[in-house]
């Protein structure tokens, strides 16, 4: 429910949502092309409130509007079949080569650059559906709190940029439109 309506809130409300829990301790979420956002568990636990759960599955939702996991795998796809064209003409090839990047893409997860545009994303998101914008700037400073040597956080580091970083690139990226905003003072 709190998926859908934050999905209702993008340039793509249409699109076939689909929103899940996998049975796993670590602590993690997920997104793929065609509105699939998966959270595990392990995150769902620690969440306190709905403005988390929004917060997080917004930034999910920011990579599929956003598109990023298709351009990787269309740029990794068209060097690599570009370069193995001339090797083989065979489409099956091809099919199973592009279905092999994806499954890399999902493994290794994205760049930064996209990482720190689906929170900024997530944040707008989670607002527009009525939630508290600070929901995902809650759920990385717990995840800072765990730090690096919790198990439960390694599959998390491998797909996305430390907490940390997220934070500090929030902070930058949100400083100025809070600095803009009236002080209340006449």
């Amino acid at each position: 429910r709190v998926g859908r309506w934050v999905a209702s809130q993008t340039e793509r409300p249409d699109l076939p949502w689909h929103f899940g829990v996998l049975d796993s301790a670590a602590i993690n979420a997920f997104a793929a092309p065609g509105g699939y956002v998966l959270i595990t568990r392990g995150l769902y636990e620690i969440l306190d409130s709905e403005a988390q759960l929004a917060g997080v599955l917004g930034h999910e939702i920011g990579h599929i509007v956003q598109r990023h996991h298709v351009t990787v795998m269309q740029k990794s796809a068209a060097i690599s079949a570009g370069a193995q064209l001339a090797q083989a003409r065979d489409r099956s090839f091809l099919v199973n080569n592009l279905i092999g990047t994806g499954a890399e893409v999902f493994a290794r997860g994205l760049d930064k650059s996209a990482e720190f545009e689906a929170d900024q994303i997530g944040i707008v998101l989670a607002a527009r559906a009525g939630y508290s914008p600070y929901g995902l700037i809650e759920v990385l400073h717990k995840l800072s709190a765990r730090g690096s040597e919790d198990s439960s956080l390694a599959l998390l580091f491998k797909t996305h940029p430390h907490a940390n970083e997220r934070l500090s690139e929030l902070a930058g990226a949100l400083a100025p439109r809070a600095a803009a905003l009236p002080s209340g003072k006449e």
